[in-house]
């Protein structure tokens, strides 16, 4: 699921596009006006500081201060802490240009596996934007939080779009194939806590591959999915 360049070290996270895996309503476009670069300044300033405290540790005026811009000058951009963060979490799950080798129409059942391999080979250059993500993403299984609709939304497309895929792979029923979806995304969000924690021991990537290879699924090595379509 969320993926930019690395947002602790304070790399620029602009002119990334979205995955693929999300959907068109999680899109956003970047802009070249001075509004959207200072709106785009702000979002990569609390990306930052979320990836080190959690959401629920920063303040409004900590942002401004990151993005160095005054707090009035920020709540033009954003009413509150709620809407910042909405926009910062979508923000995070733009998908980097140079991996997006389909346009979003012809991506199908046959590519979401694929894809949502590239994307934690990817994340592994980004440790920063995923403790950020997975720090909200705890955050967020309190309903009050304002990210948690997001993140049901989220895991719930993500799980139907791999169910589809393995379904298209392996010919399995569908309830078979969203249980397989889901141990699976379970996997990854587990794999991503080990390898923040032990980052010189453990490479999630290629322990997702591994995951996908003992389940009997295609781990993203020589396989052909073009010929495996159900009937």
């Amino acid at each position: 699921m969320s993926q930019q360049l690395q947002a602790e070290s304070g790399s620029d996270v602009s002119g990334h596009r979205p995955h693929p895996l999300l959907g068109a309503e999680q899109r956003q476009g970047e802009g070249d006006t001075k509004g959207e670069r200072t709106r785009n300044r702000i979002l990569d300033a609390a990306l930052r500081l979320f990836s080190r405290s959690g959401s629920n540790g920063v303040s409004l005026r900590a942002i401004a201060k990151e993005a160095d811009i005054s707090h009035a000058g920020l709540l033009k951009y954003f009413a509150d802490k709620d809407e910042l963060i909405l926009a910062a979490i979508a923000r995070r799950d733009h998908f980097p240009a140079a991996l997006e080798i389909r346009s979003y129409n012809d991506v199908g059942p046959e590519d979401y596996l694929p894809l949502f391999l590239e994307a934690i080979e990817h994340n592994m250059s980004n440790p920063g934007v995923v403790g950020m993500f997975a720090k909200v993403a705890a955050e967020a299984t309190n309903p009050e939080h304002p990210a948690h609709d997001y993140f049901k939304t989220r895991y719930a497309q993500l799980t139907d779009k791999l169910a589809q895929s393995i379904r298209f792979i392996t010919g399995c029923t569908q309830s078979e194939a969203r249980e397989r979806a889901e141990e699976f995304i379970a996997f990854v969000d587990g794999i991503q806590i080990q390898w923040l924690l032990r980052p010189d021991e453990v490479n999630m990537f290629e322990a997702a591959k591994s995951y996908l290879h003992r389940t009997g699924l295609p781990d993203g090595g020589d396989a052909d999915l073009s010929d495996e379509k159900i009937d």
